[in-house]
């Protein structure tokens, strides 16, 4: 529950729609207009992703030393070693169009990234990131460091974008540069996709929900057979993965929970009755009832105490190693916020132990209230 809350948290949401386009996008266009979608989007722009084209002989397609050497001129960290171990190995990004993303940037209400042409900005996709990573990228940005594109230079300004080129997540970019559209179309050199992003009209949403408005809108588009990706399927796969992961947890940790009270309850119990002549010479020499009761509650208290304390104990430590150690680097501010839901999920399982415990204590004192009825001599 608390990385499903954490996840949601994490996704901004600024595209309803983005349609691939293998061939021009104006065929897509076109169609969406031939169907009655022209008042349907309010919004409708091109996101262009692609390749460098090779450089000339001995001349590498990317490189960014100075961007290295300021890296490992930081101190120790997990968060520098992970930004070099990620971009150390000959990494090639991809290139963006300033034009497309600039777009983008107006649909999420956040300032244009203004460049010239020796310029270029730094993306990188939020399952790469994280508040540590993202301060050190963006220390070494106030430096402007110099990077060459096919022999040429270009200096990186800004700061890191995080914002999602696309409704869907099937594009996860670890470093790419935003660069201006001639830069853009020469780098390339005609290798690139082109992603349509669209965002529904205010008068589209007007009287209805969002996720109403999607699922009406999905309704329509697939029964013209233009393929999309929507943001109500960006959250259904979300949400299936969370539940998916979650629910073999969950039930994973419900049946061992059981299954080891059970255990325990039993061996005490078997325990109990293989005593029973011990406990008939503690009724003949006039050991009462209850206190039989109150030393079995005692030892059933012993019995399941120190298991469940070294247990409650130990989860506190294993729960955070669990947190810092794999969870996503986006969820790491988080951790503080999770170890409290954490601490509440132990104390629950506290309760249940207890219920267990009183469980166990009601039917050791039944067995041995059938000891103190008396047995008939022969």
């Amino acid at each position: 529950m608390a990385v499903a809350l954490v996840y949601g948290d994490s996704e901004q949401h600024v595209l309803d729609y983005t349609f691939p386009c293998p061939d021009n996008p104006s065929v897509i266009r076109e169609q969406l207009s031939a169907a009655g979608f022209s008042d349907t989007f309010g919004n409708l722009f091109e996101m262009k992703v692609g390749h460098i084209i090779p450089a000339e002989e001995n001349t590498p397609r990317f490189s960014m030393d100075a961007v290295l050497k300021a890296l490992e001129g930081l101190p120790e960290s997990e968060g520098r070693d992970v930004l070099l171990n990620n971009f150390s190995d000959g990494y090639t990004p991809r290139l963006i169009a300033l034009s497309g993303y600039n777009q983008l940037l107006a649909a999420a209400g956040l300032p244009e990234i203004t460049l010239s042409g020796n310029e270029a900005a730094v993306y990188m996709d939020t399952d790469f990131t994280g508040n540590n990573r993202l301060v050190l990228f963006n220390g070494i940005l106030d430096g402007r460091p110099e990077i060459r594109i096919a022999g040429e230079a270009f200096w990186l300004t800004g700061n890191v974008n995080t914002t999602n080129l696309v409704v869907d997540r099937s594009i996860t970019l670890a470093l790419a540069l935003i660069v201006p559209d001639e830069v853009f179309e020469r780098m390339t050199d005609g290798n690139y996709a082109v992603y349509l992003n669209a965002v529904l009209s205010p008068d589209r949403l007007k009287g209805q929900s969002l996720l109403g408005a999607v699922s009406e809108t999905n309704d329509r588009l697939t029964r013209t057979g233009i393929p999309y990706e929507s943001y109500l399927q960006n959250i259904g796969r979300q949400l299936f993965y969370v539940v998916s992961v979650s629910y073999i947890t969950i039930y994973l940790a419900i049946i061992f929970l059981i299954v080891a009270n059970t255990v325990l309850g039993v061996q005490f119990l078997t325990q109990q009755q293989k005593n029973r002549r011990r406990y008939k010479t503690l009724i003949r020499l006039g050991a009462p009832c209850e206190t039989l009761c109150c030393s079995a509650a005692k030892q059933i208290r012993w019995f399941f105490g120190i298991p469940v304390a070294v247990a409650a104990v130990s989860s506190l430590f294993g729960v955070r190693s669990l947190l810092s150690g794999l969870l996503p680097s986006r969820s790491q501010p988080y951790i503080s916020s999770l170890m409290w839901l954490s601490l509440a999920m132990i104390l629950l399982l506290l309760i249940v132990e207890y219920i267990y415990m009183a469980a166990v204590k009601k039917l050791s004192c039944r067995y041995l209230l059938t000891l103190m009825v008396p047995e008939r001599e022969a």
